[in-house]
């Protein structure tokens, strides 16, 4: 690692005015030093397009360029100004704020002060200090000593504003209760989640309260959140076509669009906030045949670049066939051209903001779930009853937040195992451990857990960790036993004894809620010689 100096402030700005680089060549950044007084240097001058403001950030303490703060160096060409900010991502709302005993200018602010022109981007971060460039001398007009003494002290500025955390971790995001934070941790394993229990339990009432909890202010309405949409699931559905839509022929070729796929269009448009949309009694109809394509596209998901990526729900061939029809954009409600351009190129694909959350009742009159469903789902059962509350004239009264909860709470961060295993530590092992020993109870049955199963073990402890710190295994390896285990058994007698064995796995390590339910379980088999984790 090389320090960060007076020639590597150099070499950056003779870089970013050189014109005559082809494209590809001026936005490479290596041969740049990469650390300076304990903080990781990162130097940009655009990805894709060249960027209209290069930059040099000074990173640590877990703080991105794209949702942060940190200290930088803007350099304006076309105004021959470089700024040394105390800067805040553009991109993304950061999590934290500068501390200022006296807030200064924003870039914005100080451009106006020097009668410049408004700047082209990172308006919001705040100027430390400003230096004119003299593009034909040696040292830029710059005074090295003066220069570095600057960055030296708002480096310094930046540690101390991190100094008191507990942990290397600044964000540490806490929702206003507990009460949310398993719901919390789950959605961030999975998007995609079963609530059951019996019916009137508040289980689609939970899911327009959490879009609540996390609208912004800009889709807050006094009808119903922006970021929410309830479907309800008809018992003919069959195919995915009430969902995905499809071509018609009928008068004229058109595409039908959905209410689903104009909430995935709406989510693209707002990538920072979590949108919740409530499959309302997901099982009147078979899920694995009308909700197919999503069930297959979720496990097609994978980070590139801190991305998400995925199959489409809606090829790009489609948007490029209807390219002129302005009645389909209409539709679609598509109001960025960015957005059309993304569509034609990729399909519409899986937006990482999207919380899919379905209501379930098992009676008479409803499907069971396939392995197939439980396998890409979590499952969490709401059996939390007072019979006490709802009886005021407030139980009806919708609230939003006076500041919306923060978005990483909800929106997964990950979606492999290996992306967190080498953070979680010993847990890891101890994590994998437990599951051999649950697959050994279920040798030679339907049941056996495999990668899928272990990979949102390791998801859910590490989201699980960054809102209970302190939690022990044992709460770790309960909750998800009875998210992922225990609602794959189902079956006639002979097929589910395993529960004999699974008891006692479950006792060894103190599941205290996973033994209670699996001994409900076990009780019904032999009542009933069948049994279910949804009776």
């Amino acid at each position: 690692m090389t320090e960060f100096d007076f020639q590597g402030l150099q070499k950056f700005l003779r870089h970013a005015d050189n014109d005559q680089l082809p494209k590809s060549e001026y936005m490479k950044t290596s041969g740049y030093p990469d650390t300076y007084n304990g903080l990781k240097v990162k130097v940009g001058f655009g990805k894709g397009n060249i960027a209209r403001v290069p930059w040099v950030a000074f990173l640590g303490f877990e703080q991105k360029m794209t949702r942060g703060i940190y200290p930088v160096f803007l350099y304006y060409r076309k105004h021959n100004t470089l700024v040394l900010a105390y800067g805040v991502s553009a991109s993304k709302t950061a999590d934290v704020k500068w501390n200022f005993v006296q807030t200064p200018p924003t870039i914005k602010e100080y451009f106006k002060q020097q009668n410049l022109d408004e700047p082209e981007v990172y308006r919001n971060s705040y100027v430390y200090k400003a230096y004119k460039i003299l593009p034909n001398d040696s040292n830029y007009g710059l005074d090295e000593q003066a220069v570095f003494d600057d960055l030296e002290k708002i480096t310094k500025q930046f540690k101390e504003r991190f100094s008191n955390q507990t942990s290397n971790n600044p964000k540490q995001p806490k929702p206003k209760t507990s009460k949310y934070n398993t719901l919390f941790s789950i959605i961030k394993t999975k998007p995609f989640v079963l609530l059951a229990g019996l019916s009137g339990t508040g289980k689609t009432r939970l899911v327009k309260e959490l879009a609540y909890m996390f609208c912004p202010k800009e889709l807050q309405s006094d009808q119903s959140p922006g970021n929410y949409q309830l479907i309800k699931v008809k018992p003919n559905w069959h195919d995915s076509s009430e969902l995905i839509g499809y071509e018609s022929r009928i008068n004229k070729p058109q595409y039908i669009i959905t209410d689903f796929i104009r909430f995935i269009v709406k989510a693209w448009h707002h990538p920072d906030a979590p949108f919740f949309l409530c499959l309302d009694e997901m099982n009147l109809a078979p899920v694995e045949q009308y909700f197919a394509e999503y069930l297959s596209i979720l496990e097609t998901r994978f980070l590139k670049d801190d991305v998400l990526k995925s199959e489409p729900f809606i090829s790009s061939s489609i948007f490029n066939k209807y390219e002129e029809d302005k009645e389909f954009w209409k539709e679609l409600q598509v109001k960025k051209d960015g957005l059309k351009r993304q569509f034609k190129a990729d399909g519409l694909t899986m937006p990482r903001n999207l919380i899919v959350m379905g209501t379930v009742n098992m009676d008479e009159t409803t499907y069971s779930f396939s392995r197939k469903v439980l396998d890409r789902a979590m499952s969490l059962e709401i059996d939390d009853i007072d019979l006490s509350l709802g009886l005021d004239d407030t139980a009806d009264i919708w609230e939003y937040p006076e500041t919306p909860y923060d978005a990483d709470l909800a929106i997964p961060q990950y979606t492999h195992g290996y992306h967190v295993a080498d953070k979680l530590g010993n847990l890891k092992d101890e994590i994998i451990e437990y599951l051999k020993e649950v697959n050994e109870k279920l040798e030679n049955t339907p049941f056996k857990v495999a990668y899928r199963v272990r990979d949102e073990f390791l998801l859910f402890a590490y989201n699980y960790r960054l809102q209970n710190p302190d939690a022990e295994l044992k709460a770790i390896l309960d909750e998800m036993t009875l998210i992922k285990i225990l609602p794959r058994i189902e079956g006639d007698d002979d097929k589910t004894d395993v529960l004999d064995g699974l008891i006692k796995v479950f006792g060894q390590h103190n599941l205290d809620k996973s033994m209670a339910k699996a001994e409900l379980m076990n009780d019904l088999r032999k009542a009933n010689h069948y049994t279910s984790f949804w009776t």
